[in-house]
């Protein structure tokens, strides 16, 4: 295992740690948690520690008195490095990852009830740019780059999901799935199946220690190798905006440049989905009524880009012209079939 695959590993066994305890505070009550020790204290009694659930193993690792007789405080640092070290060593960052994306889903819908709309906008950028796998090697594609493609090659090539394919698909699937373009090898997958790529691990990472396009095998570096312009680094030290949400998310720099070329890549492909429809009505495709949804449906998927991205700091007509811009250089960068 290479230096930096080591330290990507120990940086997704510390989240897993800090998001597991908080995420479980907020959406287990006392009675849930008093069931959890007392199955794991239990097992431990009975000498079964082999039966111990991985959760339980985890708490109890948090949780158990020192067995040092000389060692006068509870030392829970030492308890919270030892959990990181089972963390790491059993691989949990990779293996629950996606339980623990259903305890954000529900901490945050139950937060949500109780945030003014300020608040909501916020959590939701934060959510986005903590989540985001694809947005630093990845951007949406030009639906006429889609419809110049053989028929058979205007689908995802992972599920097989027409990218234009009005009759099938509602809405929310089109743009959940919206063909982004990777700027390395320049194949176009949607971007709800490359995202799922992206989250199920490495079936050997000390071999194989990076993610590769799934049509061609390049190496997916999860940066920003496209040559963006200077202004976007500017942004992103400067903003007092961006700092803030820096700080209230507590996210790395690649969370940020994740964040705002998801902002960018989303506002694109919902501007792409809305002249499509308008095309395809046009030629009789799509009926008023599925028309009026789908747009309504979208209009309100735009207003809240907007939101995310005057808070990045895209406010004003210099802004919007430097973000226009920047979306030009990001759209056309990398790699095109």
């Amino acid at each position: 295992m290479t230096r930096a695959v080591w330290w990507k590993e120990c940086d997704k066994a510390k989240r897993f740690l800090k998001d597991t305890i908080k995420l479980h505070e907020k959406t287990h009550d006392k009675p849930q948690m008093v069931r959890l020790f007392r199955s794991a204290i239990e097992k431990q009694m009975d000498d079964d520690k082999k039966s111990l659930t991985d959760m339980e193993r985890l708490y109890m690792t948090l949780t158990d008195p020192d067995d040092d007789p000389f060692e006068i405080e509870w030392d829970a640092e030492d308890h919270i490095d030892t959990a990181f070290a089972l963390i790491l060593h059993h691989n949990y960052a990779d293996v629950y990852e996606d339980m623990l994306e259903k305890l954000r889903d529900v901490a945050g819908r139950e937060a949500n009830r109780s945030l003014s709309p300020s608040q909501r906008i916020m959590r939701r950028i934060i959510e986005k740019a903590r989540s985001t796998k694809i947005d630093t090697f990845a951007c949406a594609a030009p639906l006429a780059t889609i419809r110049k493609l053989p028929e058979e090659e205007q689908s995802c090539p992972i599920c097989r999901n027409g990218y234009l394919d009005t009759k099938s698909f509602s809405i929310d699937a089109l743009i959940a799935d919206y063909p982004h373009r990777i700027i390395h090898c320049g194949h176009i997958i949607g971007k709800e199946c490359l995202e799922t790529w992206m989250r199920t691990p490495l079936p050997d990472p000390a071999r194989y220690p990076q993610y590769t396009c799934p049509i061609c095998r390049i190496p997916l570096k999860n940066d920003t190798s496209a040559d963006l312009p200077s202004f976007l680094y500017e942004h992103i030290s400067k903003n007092e905006s961006v700092k803030k949400i820096k700080k209230k998310g507590d996210l790395r720099t690649k969370d940020i440049y994740g964040g705002i070329l998801g902002c960018l890549s989303e506002e694109f492909a919902l501007q792409e989905l809305g002249d499509e429809i308008q095309r395809q009505w046009s030629d009789d495709k799509i009926l008023p009524d599925q028309k009026d949804d789908w747009n309504k449906t979208l209009l309100e998927n735009i207003h809240k880009i907007r939101q995310e991205k005057t808070r990045w700091g895209f406010l004003g007509s210099g802004m919007e012209i430097e973000w226009q811009r920047m979306g030009q250089v990001w759209m056309g960068s990398g790699t095109t079939l």
